[in-house]
């Protein structure tokens, strides 16, 4: 008898096993299959040069999205770059489904379009700290970004950035009516009018870096976001 149920058990297990196999060859067939179809999807997808086609929607698309917002939701960004691609490459847009765009933008656009985003929000940020200091010149005391969180204390606890804290929107001369934060964007932006958006950013990135209630030099992206926010209703 326990001969026998062993026997069962051996037997069970092989057949379990064998199922396991054929399941197993099943989705390796499968995968094949889907790569197949991707392949086929990207090859249908001809542009005349599409190392040109990528480096110039990677660079345009950014830039125009940046304008519009600093951290980009996904809607904001395909609805972008689809209307910059239906622009400026019409006719190989037409030629393909919207199923071979969608294949082509995740596997060879969204990834690098996403890095150029932040490598373009992280040059404005650059900017917005770099001219806060010139502006402000002596009245306020260099600090290197690398400080330690100590040194960030004492900088933050200063009278010197405290007073500069309090004057970001202050005019810079007595009956003048140009302010420091005013005279920072026009440091930023000299030769060209920023959007609304950029310019609440540049507001927000400045006055927390003064603000000695917020103990870091890196900008958080939920605090900006919030402080941008309520500068851009009053823009």
């Amino acid at each position: 008898m326990k001969i026998r149920i062993v026997s069962n058990i051996i037997e069970n297990q092989g057949e379990l096993l064998k199922e396991v196999k054929d399941i197993k060859a099943k989705v390796r067939i499968m995968e094949t299959r889907l790569k197949d179809i991707e392949e086929k999807l990207d090859s249908n997808f001809d542009f005349s040069n599409d190392k040109t086609f990528k480096e110039d929607v990677i660079k345009s698309v950014s830039k125009e999205i940046l304008t519009k917002a600093i951290y980009p939701e996904e809607e904001l960004i395909r609805a972008e770059l689809d209307r910059y691609v239906r622009s400026n490459y019409k006719e190989d847009y037409k030629k393909n489904t919207p199923n071979q765009w969608n294949a082509y933008y995740t596997r060879n656009i969204n990834g690098p379009l996403l890095k150029q985003i932040r490598s373009l929000r992280g040059t404005l940020t650059s900017s917005i700290k770099k001219n806060t200091f010139f502006v402000f010149g002596n009245l306020l005391d260099p600090i290197n970004n690398s400080a330690s969180s100590e040194e960030i204390r004492v900088w933050k606890g200063s009278k010197k950035t405290k007073d500069c804290y309090k004057k970001l929107f202050k005019e810079i001369e007595e009956g003048s009516e140009e302010t420091y934060i005013a005279r920072v964007l026009k440091k930023i932006w000299p030769e060209e009018d920023a959007s609304e958006e950029n310019v609440a950013y540049a507001i927000a990135v400045a006055q927390t870096i003064l603000n000695p209630d917020y103990d870091k030099l890196t900008i958080e992206e939920n605090v900006i976001k919030k402080l941008a926010a309520r500068h851009l209703v009053s823009i």
